[in-house]
């Protein structure tokens, strides 16, 4: 069949869970090739899959006066003048929330997953 023939397909794509994953690796990856900004990949081991996923983004709780939102970030490898992670990133924050100093410290422990609206899991830190 041709590939512009082809119709819409029928079946749902199996979704992975919430809940607890293990992370078996870390690692600090250009967000795409010839950018010079850097993401920060969990490399998970999921109850309900085989091989290792990949969350490089977190679900964090934004509050503005009365309002509480659910907001998906990435996980931006900023450093300050110092060569640290930027005190205020998201990435810190997840270091906060999981109680780490740094990242090689997530390794071989859990951390909490959610699905966004999209339904793609992401690191859960609130």
């Amino acid at each position: 069949m041709n590939e512009l023939d082809k119709p819409i397909g029928t079946k749902e794509q199996p979704r992975l869970t919430a809940g607890s994953v293990i992370v078996k690796s870390i690692k600090v990856e250009l967000a795409k090739e010839g950018s010079k900004h850097k993401l920060v990949r969990f490399h998970c081991k999921h109850p309900d899959k085989e091989e290792l996923i990949v969350l490089s983004n977190v679900m964090l709780k934004k509050v503005q006066g009365n309002n509480i939102n659910i907001k998906r970030d990435a996980m931006w490898y900023n450093l300050d003048e110092d060569e640290n992670i930027k005190k205020t990133s998201t990435l810190a924050v997840v270091l906060k929330f999981y109680n780490k100093n740094t990242l090689k410290e997530f390794e071989n422990s859990s951390v909490n997953t959610e699905l966004d609206a999209s339904g793609y899991l992401a690191i859960k830190a609130y």
